[in-house]
């Protein structure tokens, strides 16, 4: 290196060397080409700006108002405590919209047909299905709609192609056979 410059070690840690150079701005240029030889990298500290015992006591008043600001809020927390039931329903009906707003995105219909994915509790499902038994005669009638006709043919045909695989031949056989139902 060049006489207008020094590099001591500062610390180190198990993967850093961490390294202080003071040089002269004439050799500034030439100094940091030979350390980027050797993988060196600046350190860029930004948003600080003065002296390092400025920037220390900056920080640690900004530590302290954080800790004092932390205090105060644990402390509005504590002060609520009585509320804890009426924030716990808060945060039930809040689950619940966000539940229906994703059960929307979940929901995929067209003109002449719609998919809903979800689910039922067990001991409901016969419910369920008791609901839904006017559905089926009308399903049958739109059935004979020329548009859903034709989605019928097309989702047919994807369950027939469906039947070579091993796995899915059952359920595919189960879609050709509900298509079937709805095209008679």
């Amino acid at each position: 290196m060049s006489e207008l410059a020094q590099l001591t070690l500062a610390s180190a840690d198990r993967e850093n060397q961490y390294l202080l150079l003071i040089c002269h701005r004439s050799a500034l240029d030439e100094v940091l080409e030979k350390l980027k030889e050797h993988g060196w990298s600046r350190a860029v500290f930004r948003d600080l700006t003065g002296t390092a015992a400025d920037n220390d006591r900056r920080l640690e008043q900004e530590m302290e108002e954080l800790s004092q600001r932390r205090a105060e809020q644990e402390r509005r927390i504590a002060a609520q405590a009585g509320q804890r039931e009426a924030l716990k329903r808060a945060v039930d009906r809040a689950s619940v919209e966000i539940d229906r707003e994703e059960g929307k995105s979940r929901l995929v219909e067209t003109q002449v047909a719609f998919f809903l994915e979800g689910w039922v509790p067990e001991a409901d499902t016969a419910r369920l299905e008791q609901l839904l038994e006017g559905y089926e005669q009308t399903l049958g009638c739109i059935a004979r709609d020329h548009r859903l006709k034709a989605a019928l043919d097309t989702i047919a045909r994807s369950a027939q192609a469906l039947t070579a695989i091993d796995g899915a031949k059952p359920a595919a056989e189960t879609i050709l056979r509900a298509v079937q139902e709805l095209k008679e």
